[in-house]
């Protein structure tokens, strides 16, 4: 319910709890975490599907995840998981152990980043989206998160990975190191060399 404000230092002081509860607890129900692991059928699916896919972004998206399984030795990576109502793209499990989050972001900009930053959050403090992964994925904590793009956008184009670091190493959010990677046709993966 809105109300008419009077003061502000009143209003910044007031607890604001869920909105509707009702509205939240259907969607929670309805939208239950899962998860796939990429495998080489899943890989040839979604090769089989993407042109079908009319938004770019969901084109990229899978290319992501095929791009990831075809060179999981190359990147040092064991297993990577798809995730459904989890917050998050996926997550990657390292042949180190490690436990990285994944988003995949077509176009790269500040709020394409705020989001995913975000996301991350979300992800590492909802409860329901915490105990599914403790239970399927993994008892251990993500110890890192990764965005991966196609190319920056707006006012991003060629200073975008200035303005991700220069934002990441200030807002020290969430607590755990956030990168981001593009994803060329040629080079595959490329990160900043500091």
């Amino acid at each position: 319910m809105l109300m008419r404000l009077e003061r502000i230092d009143d209003y910044l002081d007031k607890e604001i709890k869920t909105l509707d509860k009702e509205i939240k607890t259907r969607r929670v129900e309805k939208e239950k975490p899962d998860h796939l692991s990429m495998t080489e059928e899943l890989c040839v699916e979604f090769k089989s599907k993407i042109e079908g896919y009319k938004a770019e972004y969901a084109k990229f998206e899978k290319r992501v995840f095929i791009h990831l399984y075809e060179n999981r030795e190359r990147y040092g990576i064991e297993e990577i998981y798809i995730f459904k109502n989890m917050v998050v793209d996926g997550a990657l499990r390292l042949d180190n152990g490690k436990i990285i989050l994944l988003e995949a972001k077509f176009k790269l900009n500040w709020f394409k980043v705020c989001n995913a930053r975000v996301e991350f959050q979300r992800f590492l403090k909802e409860k329901r989206v915490q105990e599914y992964f403790t239970e399927h994925i993994s008892k251990k904590s993500p110890e890192g998160a990764l965005i991966i793009f196609d190319s920056f956008s707006g006012d991003w184009i060629g200073k975008g990975w200035s303005n991700f670091y220069e934002e990441e190493n200030i807002l020290d959010l969430p607590s755990i190191p956030i990168r981001i990677a593009q994803l060329t046709r040629e080079d595959g993966l490329k990160g900043i060399d500091c």
